[in-house]
């Protein structure tokens, strides 16, 4: 095979591979725009039969990819990143009464609205265990919800994808100083899948996490 023969062969290897990252990605913005899960029990498996099948064949598109990509670094690290986009981002999105989702934040919310409101920490406000330990953390909710505009449930129901996303990068950077690209994205993914303290919920543990 000539040499103009190999780079028309990689070069449309490249573009089909770019075409299915792009399809990809139009099947998830398609669920969060017109998914809208409202409640799910545990007799329901959870979301599992909440999610519409675009879920699904952009999540078995993407299992596809990670192989046709497994000898190249770069596109593994891009597919192991939409896949991470799809267990962990569409569900948080897609869930429009999150109050089920996200019951240890909202307590923390209303805290800090209060705050707001009154002006001051008291023990009416806060329990004493909240208060000798984290005050700074209501008193930082209540000034970024003043500066931006924003209720502090947004927080609630949002920061859990900051939360998850610097434990991938942060997990995928230190795999990645004994590791090649393969196995330090299945690291991150593995470690933020099963991230057994729980603590990604926005509450003072989490934002400790973010601070440190």
């Amino acid at each position: 095979m000539s040499s103009m023969a190999k780079e028309y062969a990689v070069t449309r290897k490249t573009a089909l591979w770019i075409a299915s990252i792009l399809s990809v990605l139009l099947l998830a913005i398609q669920v969060v725009a017109y998914t809208h899960i409202t409640h799910y029990s545990s007799n329901d498996l959870g979301l599992l039969t909440k999610l519409p099948i675009t879920f699904w064949i952009g999540l078995s598109c993407l299992g596809v990819l990670l192989y046709v990509s497994r000898k190249s670094e770069r596109q593994t690290a891009i597919v192991v990143a939409l896949i991470s986009l799809y267990l962990f981002g569409i569900p948080v999105l897609t869930r429009e009464n999150k109050a089920e989702l996200m019951a240890f934040s909202y307590p923390r919310c209303s805290r800090s609205e209060r705050l707001l409101s009154e002006g001051y920490l008291a023990f009416t406000t806060l329990s004493p265990w909240d208060l000798r330990n984290w005050p700074g953390f209501f008193y930082f909710t209540a000034f970024i919800t003043a500066s931006t505009g924003l209720p502090a449930t947004v927080f609630a129901d949002y920061f859990p994808l900051l939360t998850i996303t610097l434990l991938g990068v942060f997990t995928y950077s230190i795999l990645r100083l004994q590791l090649n690209t393969l196995y330090s994205s299945f690291g991150a993914l593995w470690f933020i899948g099963s991230f057994w303290t729980s603590q990604h919920y926005f509450s003072p543990q989490s934002f400790a996490y973010v601070i440190y």
